[in-house]
């Protein structure tokens, strides 16, 4: 009988772990969305984004969209808006406050491009953690770029890890929301070697969209059963121990 008690108890608080684990996850599937006129089941990724870099926290949508212009991957990411354009399917227990916040493209920092570097302290070219997708790609997924922050040539560069991603694509450049100062360019990031840059808004780029918005874990009244049942348990056998 004690044995039955003490597996339960051993149980219980895994339980209790996993749940806290996922919890503090900088990266994780909170449950997926379906796109109206185009699928089911995409990811819905939240991001804590990073305090160092000046990134609050933001869910990814785990969708590329149809390569387009500039303007054509903007109107994208807009029109996700729309009533009805998504439906959300949650994970147990997950709340999202979205706020005011909309689904747009992802921000970058903008600013003067004085050179391409390599150290990350840039706003062009390599290990740059400051955008939202370098954040992802470097950061979070744990991908190379074409060169290291002393500026050696790297093996195994590209979109290797995808993590939870099934629809990120490695072959070409994402744009970002930002447009580039006054001059009608925008920013981009390329996952096939993980350099940011701007170019003319003409290109045809891959688009993935964010959104703003913090999420809290609210266990369902069957956890806190569990977890009260677990607490008499220990209190249970503590007391038979004691009584010996």
């Amino acid at each position: 009988m004690y044995k039955r008690m003490a597996q339960a108890v051993v149980s219980m608080a895994l339980l209790m772990s996993v749940m806290a684990g996922a919890a503090q996850a900088s990266v994780q599937v909170i449950g997926t969305a379906d796109i109206g006129g185009v699928g089911t089941g995409y990811n819905l990724i939240y991001d804590t984004g990073s305090v160092a870099d000046g990134l609050p926290s933001f869910v990814w949508l785990d969708y590329t969209n149809t390569p387009g212009d500039w303007s054509t991957q903007l109107s994208w990411a807009a029109g996700l808006n729309a009533l009805g354009a998504v439906t959300y399917h949650l994970n147990p227990g997950i709340n999202i406050d979205w706020g005011v916040n909309s689904w747009r493209l992802p921000s970058t920092v903008d600013g003067p491009v004085v050179y391409r570097g390599y150290d990350g302290t840039t706003i062009a070219g390599y290990n740059i953690t400051s955008s939202e997708l370098g954040h992802l790609y470097y950061t979070e997924l744990g991908n190379k770029g074409a060169v290291d922050t002393s500026g050696n040539a790297l093996s195994g560069v590209g979109l290797v890890k995808t993590g939870s991603f099934n629809n990120l694509k490695g072959n070409y450049w994402y744009c970002s929301g930002t447009g580039y100062l006054t001059t009608g360019n925008n920013w981009a990031f390329q996952p096939t070697n993980g350099e940011q840059m701007y170019f003319t808004p003409s290109f045809s780029w891959n688009a993935i969209a964010v959104r703003s918005g913090q999420f809290s874990v609210v266990p369902e009244p069957s956890t806190y059963l569990l977890l009260g049942i677990s607490l008499g348990v220990v209190g249970y056998v503590r007391r038979r121990m004691s009584a010996r």
